[in-house]
């Protein structure tokens, strides 16, 4: 299996709390919150992931390196911001399998990946993670049917309910009609696309879910990945 992990960005949500250092290398129980994002795929059985990197990349790439456990890291560099569609279509050069999941570099999921695979394999579709929380105005919420997603509202939502998780499991040659350099939102430009054609199945998560994208959240995740922190 092979990863995209999206980890460019700055964090400026988390300057109080961390300083210097890109957002996915904040601490969690004295580790860097990507080291483990990596050691849960290492575990999982993935053997190539890229990092997508921008912001402060050559932390990341010097604490790496080339090899992480039984993963191969490459590293698809940003010389400019190209967002979050940006990002993945520049990252997806580097991949060689037919699918390959997306996550951020920001977000832990415990997600079962056999059972993505096979939901992706029986329906022909690219698969989108979604996770029930108590607050969605942070995220973009979906409303989905018999699986398939029928609706994405990206960020417009308040009170409880279903969202987009950030965990995406894709063909490589999904987004072939973007130009790699376009700097553009997946989640505002690809989602509603895909949607339409061919499709989006999706499959609910019931586990671990946390976005450190803002200093409480950083704060909570110190408890709830006590026992991931220490592989």
């Amino acid at each position: 299996m092979e990863a995209i992990i999206l980890a460019g960005g700055v964090g400026s949500r988390l300057r109080s709390v961390i300083k210097d250092i890109p957002k996915p290398m904040a601490l969690v129980n004295s580790k860097p919150f990507l080291e483990i994002i990596l050691d849960n795929l290492n575990k999982s059985g993935f053997k190539k992931v890229i990092l997508s990197v921008g912001y402060l990349s050559e932390i990341i790439i010097g604490y790496f390196g080339n090899n992480y456990k039984d993963i191969k890291i490459e590293y698809a560099i940003e010389e400019v911001r190209l967002g979050t569609g940006g990002a993945i279509k520049y990252a997806m050069g580097f991949c060689s399998d037919e699918y390959v999941f997306i996550f951020n570099g920001d977000t832990f999921l415990n997600v079962d990946f056999e059972k993505i695979i096979k939901l992706g394999e029986e329906n022909n579709r690219p698969v989108i993670v979604s996770r029930n929380v108590d607050d969605v105005s942070r995220y973009g919420s979906l409303i989905h049917f018999k699986k398939t997603l029928v609706d994405y509202r990206e960020k417009k939502g308040i009170g409880a309910g279903e969202i987009n998780a950030g965990c995406y499991y894709l063909p490589r040659t999904i987004m072939g009609n973007c130009m790699p350099e376009e700097a553009f939102s997946f989640e505002g430009k690809s989602i509603p696309s895909i949607m339409k054609n061919p499709g989006f199945m999706v499959f609910k998560h019931d586990g671990i879910f946390i976005d450190i994208g803002i200093p409480d959240d950083l704060k909570k995740a110190k408890s709830i990945l006590a026992e991931y922190a220490k592989y």
